[in-house]
């Protein structure tokens, strides 16, 4: 139910909510800034946001600053939609998560893989957390562009195999955080379904990382969506969007190894 500020405001004509604005800055200096800020985010959030427009700077290795603390990087992500909210264009808050991930990238060509795998655990776990369009639009195409570098780190970290002096030799990757890292790519996967994007190399990424001990986790995952998808099948409306995600599921669950 509407507020008697909201019914009065919606009599305003244009000129009327001008004038409106202009008393309360000059009654109000102080929010002068602030509603600066919240226009240029409307105005902004009304165009149609185009995650392709964004533009890539890669930094050489040598630009790049010593890696910070993880807590540090994710204290910056998470401020990204305060910042956005605030007026802060779209392009500066994806240069900084390009630089984040390309520090991930560094620390794998070092092949310091734990602190790279630390970084893309940040960004995935943030963006998986999003319900923001163009936050949403902006993680993804970062994404995108080291998503090959993720690929690789993955791949070498799930069959690398570390030897102890004192104990048997162990995976770069253990099975805990393997099957995290496997959960957190078939999220992902399933937000790109659903976004109506054609995805083919997460689930090849899936079954080059997972091991045979991992094939129950993957078909429990599959399972679990494909019985939502059954109890949503009853329903009278016809939605093809969901039949052709039924499919997809259906199509990787065959593809998965024989126990």
């Amino acid at each position: 139910m509407e507020s008697e500020l909201e019914q009065h405001l919606a009599k305003l004509n244009k000129q009327q909510l001008l004038l409106l604005v202009e008393l309360l800055v000059v009654r109000n200096a102080h929010l002068s800034a602030e509603i600066e800020a919240l226009l240029s985010t409307l105005l902004f959030e009304d165009e149609e946001f185009n995650a392709d427009k964004l533009t890539l700077h890669r930094s050489l290795p040598q630009q790049l600053s010593p890696p910070l603390a993880t807590a540090l990087y994710q204290e910056q992500i998470e401020g990204f939609m305060a910042r956005l909210q605030q007026g802060v264009m779209p392009q500066l808050l994806f240069d900084e998560l390009c630089q984040i991930l390309q520090q991930a990238e560094a620390l794998a060509d070092q092949y310091e893989y734990r602190q790279a795998l630390e970084l893309f655990a940040l960004t995935l776990d943030a963006r998986l957390g999003l319900d923001h369009t163009i936050l949403t639009a902006l993680f993804d195409r970062a994404l995108d562009e080291f998503m090959p570098v993720l690929d690789m780190l993955l791949s070498e970290a799930s069959s690398l195999i570390m030897p102890h002096p004192d104990a048997e030799a162990t995976p770069l990757l253990p099975e805990d955080l393997r099957q995290l890292w496997l959960q957190r790519i078939f999220s992902l996967w399933l937000k790109r379904i659903d976004a109506h994007q054609a995805e083919e190399h997460l689930p090849e990424m899936l079954l080059e990382m997972a091991w045979h001990e991992d094939v129950p986790l993957l078909q429990y995952l599959l399972q679990q969506e494909l019985q939502s998808s059954a109890s949503y099948a009853h329903s009278n409306i016809v939605d093809f969007s969901h039949q052709s995600r039924t499919r997809i599921l259906e199509k990787f669950l065959k593809e998965l190894p024989a126990l």
